[in-house]
């Protein structure tokens, strides 16, 4: 019996150890986000802050971290402070900061705007969880670089290549190809007098166009295979 289980616990620790190594350290990583207070408070103006979290707190993405009443005397001007991502408060920078009786209390206080109010501490996993196609891609050419575009590239040759030679060889046929994009409108960015006098130069435009539908696609595949790529070439070039 405590072979079976020393066995079991000895499995479970490798088990565990290979799922670390697949996970990429870098979404592990801390990453500390200042929150400051909002650009229309008027400088040195009295407000009411009632704190709904204190420091040590773990806070969900867009949670109210605070309520600021920017003219306590009318009451309509109450702005609500949200942390932008899953985490925790690390630290809150804005004084007097409050303590655990205080939480839910409004407190009176003065405040200047662009102050910091509160340090968000998050991982990097939970930023990108949430990043637009944007800035996705502004890390992603960041880390890669040019191997990411040579990548891209190749992928977008390839395919204009391949659905070329479907066309050539009668597995799409053109017509039916032309009749679609005429049905769909897309025949105004075509030249349909040319593409009748060659069917190469048919088939070409064709596969030209059909290719810029899947750049959904073509982008996913670079996202994808590109990591892996890359570490194989970095093993590569170390031995």
């Amino acid at each position: 019996m405590n072979n079976t289980t020393q066995s079991f616990h000895m499995d479970l620790k490798t088990f565990n150890s290979s799922n670390n190594k697949k996970q990429d350290p870098d979404l592990s990583e801390l990453r500390y986000i200042t929150v400051k207070t909002p650009e229309d408070v008027v400088k040195n103006s009295n407000v009411i802050i009632e704190w709904l979290k204190k420091e040590g707190d773990l806070v969900e993405d867009n949670e109210i971290v605070c309520r600021i009443d920017r003219q306590p005397m009318v009451g309509d001007e109450i702005r609500e402070i949200h942390a932008e991502y899953k985490g925790k408060i690390h630290k809150i920078s804005f004084q007097p900061a409050p303590t655990q009786e205080q939480i839910g209390e409004k407190l009176k206080a003065v405040m200047s705007p662009n102050q910091d109010l509160f340090i968000l501490e998050t991982t990097e996993g939970e930023i990108r969880s949430q990043e637009g196609i944007i800035a996705k891609l502004k890390r992603f050419v960041k880390k890669y670089g040019i191997l990411g575009v040579v990548i891209y590239l190749g992928i977008y040759v390839l395919t204009l290549g391949t659905l070329f030679l479907l066309l050539q060889e009668g597995f799409l046929a053109t017509k039916d190809v032309l009749a679609w994009l005429h049905n769909s409108g897309f025949d105004k960015y075509i030249d349909m007098n040319d593409l009748k006098k060659s069917e190469r130069n048919a088939n070409f435009v064709v596969a030209w166009v059909l290719t810029k539908f899947t750049e959904p696609v073509r982008m996913a595949v670079t996202l994808a295979i590109t990591p892996y790529i890359y570490k194989v070439l970095r093993r590569f070039m170390r031995k």
